[in-house]
């Protein structure tokens, strides 16, 4: 009988860890794709926020902190990973970094170098992109295209903090709505507050609102009051990515669309019919 000493067994553990570190290198590295600034964009899972997600040892992880593990090193207790690119689909080893956040200061573990955080209100602009029509939001967005913002305390949407920052205080039970019917715009001229029914309002003016075509049988696809997008940008869509020379995100601006929903639309989450 053969009897195992704990060194024996260790050294299988070790062996046994290396070689599921090696798979998932492979798994992940199959899922990502280059730009031309050296970023890794992950083409899998995508959370609400806007980050990679993937399954990993039997839990749905966040790949860039799982990429850091696997090509860095373990990650200290307490620390965040964030993209040094600013990409937050990258996941280049090369472009991440440890820091622990306290209060409003961030020391980079790997330095010990200690930065001020930026105002909310820097952070806020610096995902603008300002045009002479809507100024649209570059950060995360939500499942509706939405842009999803931390003002400090919560994950508000981004329209309203620029409502909030430019216009003044939100009275309570109103909510802010868009003239241009652009969920990611947050240019304050675009903005105006309205009651939920001034909202349904709109939506029906605009023919926003889902429409029934057949009694029991809710209109789908361009047929919808609420489509963005007929079927055929949804096929040009999907043939796009799967050749894999282009992201979800540059796919949602040259669709006028959000990333999430080209997401959705991909994983056929969204438009099963086409």
């Amino acid at each position: 009988m053969l009897v195992l000493t704990p060194m024996v067994n260790f050294a299988m553990s070790v062996n046994m860890r290396k070689r599921s570190d090696e798979a998932d290198k492979v798994r992940l590295l199959s899922k990502v794709s280059t730009n031309n600034a050296g970023c890794w964009i992950w083409k899998g899972e995508i959370s609400p926020g806007g980050y990679g997600r993937g399954w990993f040892r039997g839990r749905n992880r966040t790949v860039a902190r799982m990429a850091y593990r696997l090509f860095i090193g373990e990650i200290p207790t307490g620390a965040s990973v964030i993209h040094k690119c600013g990409v937050n689909l990258c996941v280049n080893p090369n472009h991440l970094d440890t820091v622990i956040l306290d209060g409003q200061f961030i020391t980079v573990l790997k330095t010990g170098k200690k930065l001020r955080t930026k105002s909310r209100e820097l952070s806020f602009w610096e995902k603008v992109c300002k045009g002479s029509g809507c100024w649209i939001w570059h950060g995360a967005l939500n499942s509706d295209g939405y842009g999803s913002f931390w003002d400090g305390k919560k994950i508000g949407k981004a329209h309203r903090f620029a409502y909030e920052l430019l216009c003044g205080s939100i009275p309570e039970g109103m909510q802010v709505l868009h003239r241009c019917d652009n969920p990611s715009c947050v240019n304050p001229e675009h903005l105006w507050l309205g009651k939920h029914l001034d909202n349904m309002r709109d939506m029906t003016t605009k023919g926003r609102h889902a429409m029934i075509i057949d009694p029991g049988h809710a209109a789908r696809g361009e047929n919808s009051g609420t489509a963005k997008l007929i079927s055929k940008q949804v096929l040009e869509i999907r043939t796009k990515y799967l050749k894999g020379d282009i992201s979800q995100k540059k796919l949602g601006d040259m669709f006028g669309v959000s990333q999430m929903l080209v997401c959705k639309i991909i994983n056929r989450r969204l438009w099963r019919h086409v």
